[in-house]
């Protein structure tokens, strides 16, 4: 069950009761992410909010912190002034005029649907709220939302207004004072690991080869061994730290963080010339053809037939895998790494011998 903070009455199902009320929200557990601001625009779900993301690793245009818009989980609104349980309708700047919606959200709130009142800021809230606009604060009343699924109270994002057969009921309201506004919005890890995927980098891999003949062609020879090496694998292929065939990044908002790793599943090289494609490791096509190279050691593949010139692709292709914190525990998951290809030509020359017996 999903309790969603409206901009007018809501209806709400509550144990097969369907009633209105002017409620909190309920939802799963994300966590309180700093330095965010709402009014980003609207996602399918919330709306997005912008937000200074802290990044490490290996990013695109290099780590630091940028400012990014991403989906909220739960964030708060000032009152509108649509929700018309009273006349005039209520001004969220104007706490007697808050009050008065609250006193007759009370009032209407009887019988049955008496435990809705749990989810209405209490009257000490009430006053205070009230007092302090007396002796000169700019008071503004807010409304709490999450999106369905995600708990608003075990986020500690919602106080807890009480319990009703066995459910939990936020309160919804809560009055905060000009330049000391509602906390930033929540936001999840898996949020933050998509927003890592966004910035990842891995770059198109950048291709040598040996043998190249002399005489202008730079041709290689068919039915040998033509080494394949990637000349940027320090950006393309491995880590920051040097670690061969993987490549992580971190992303932080606040006590939000998760780390996206892509492991590298295999180089492929491809061509109608090789009659298929040959699979490398990334250590393999990390190597640079020189002393001590081997087919053992190198990534390597050999032409079948010769051609003025092969159309040869060269793929990394990868795994991703995140793990993250947020104020529901430890999370984690996967997220697809998009293949990065290189496309060339290989001219491929036939040697020619004579044998004497």
């Amino acid at each position: 069950m999903g309790w969603v903070g409206m901009r007018r009455p809501m209806m709400l199902l509550v144990t097969g009761i369907l009633v209105t009320v002017a409620a909190g929200a309920l939802g799963a557990a994300p966590a309180m992410a700093g330095n965010s601001d709402v009014g980003a625009g609207n996602g399918p779900q919330g709306p997005y909010v912008s937000a200074n993301v802290t990044f490490t690793g290996a990013v695109e245009g290099g780590g630091g912190t940028r400012t990014i818009s991403v989906p909220a989980t739960c964030w708060w609104e000032p009152i509108n002034r649509d929700i018309l349980l009273g006349d005039p309708p209520i001004d969220a700047n104007d706490p007697e005029s808050a009050a008065e919606f609250f006193r007759q959200s009370e009032r209407d709130l009887n019988g049955s649907f008496s435990f809705a009142r749990l989810t209405l800021p209490s009257q000490e809230e009430i006053q205070d709220a009230i007092d302090r606009a007396k002796a000169g604060e700019d008071m503004t009343w807010y409304a709490g939302e999450c999106v369905e699924g995600f708990d608003g109270i075990a986020s500690g994002f919602f106080r807890l207004g009480g319990t009703f057969q066995g459910t939990q009921l936020p309160v919804g309201y809560r009055a905060f004072p000009a330049g000391n506004g509602p906390p930033a919005p929540l936001v999840s890890a898996e949020t933050l690991a998509e927003a890592a995927l966004d910035v990842l980098r891995i770059d198109t891999p950048e291709v040598d080869r040996n043998p190249k003949l002399q005489g202008g062609t730079a041709a290689t020879l068919v039915g040998m061994p033509t080494y394949f090496w990637l000349t940027n694998a320090g950006t393309a292929l491995n880590d920051t730290d040097g670690t061969v065939g993987r490549r992580t990044i971190r992303a932080e908002l606040g006590n939000v963080f998760a780390e996206l790793t892509a492991t590298n599943e295999g180089v492929y090289v491809s061509s109608g010339g090789l009659g298929g494609t040959t699979q490398c490791t990334a250590a393999q096509a990390s190597r640079a053809y020189g002393p001590g190279s081997t087919v053992a050691n190198m990534c390597d593949a050999t032409f079948v037939r010769a051609s003025n010139g092969w159309g040869v692709q060269v793929q990394t292709r990868w795994n991703g895998a995140w793990v993250g914190q947020d104020a529901g525990g430890p999370q984690g998951g996967t997220l697809p790494i998009p293949a990065e290809t290189s496309n060339f030509v290989v001219p491929v020359a036939e040697s020619q011998a004579i044998v004497n017996g």
